[in-house]
């Protein structure tokens, strides 16, 4: 079964539980609010719904702000540190064994970090990573 992601947090920034959103988490909720919305939360995530609070809602769909006039690149921070690992010439095997993964899993992200990024190839990638402040040139 696949894991369902609650982020429980202090914080109520629609632009930030956009970008949870994105990066794949299925509910938030703050912990100012009610024990109530917590246990809404837990029985939506456990029926495989997703639970945001009807408050924060409107907040999700505006538009994502740039983040000190970078671009946004929707790539997930695992996504982006691995992209930076290719970028330095790093390969599968390398990369698996510095973040304490399987070579099999890297290939896995690295294909979905290309068709995220309708990238075709590494020299394309490093060029997407550069235009959209991932990593430096």
């Amino acid at each position: 079964p696949q894991t369902k992601i609650l982020i429980l947090t202090i914080h109520d920034s629609g632009v930030l539980m956009q970008e949870m959103r994105q990066a794949g988490v299925h509910g938030y909720v703050r912990k100012r609010d009610s024990d109530r919305d917590l246990i809404s939360a837990i029985q939506a995530l456990v029926s495989n719904e997703t639970f945001y609070l009807p408050a924060m809602t409107p907040n999700m769909h505006r538009p994502l702000k740039r983040d000190r006039g970078k671009p946004q690149s929707g790539l997930t921070t695992r996504q982006k540190e691995i992209v930076k690992l290719l970028a330095q010439g790093l390969h599968s095997g390398k990369i698996a064994e510095m973040l304490g993964i399987s070579a099999k899993t890297v290939e896995v992200h690295r294909q979905n970090i290309l068709s995220r990024t309708n990238c075709h190839s590494t020299a394309d990638l490093v060029r997407y990573a550069i235009r959209n402040g991932i990593i430096e040139a």
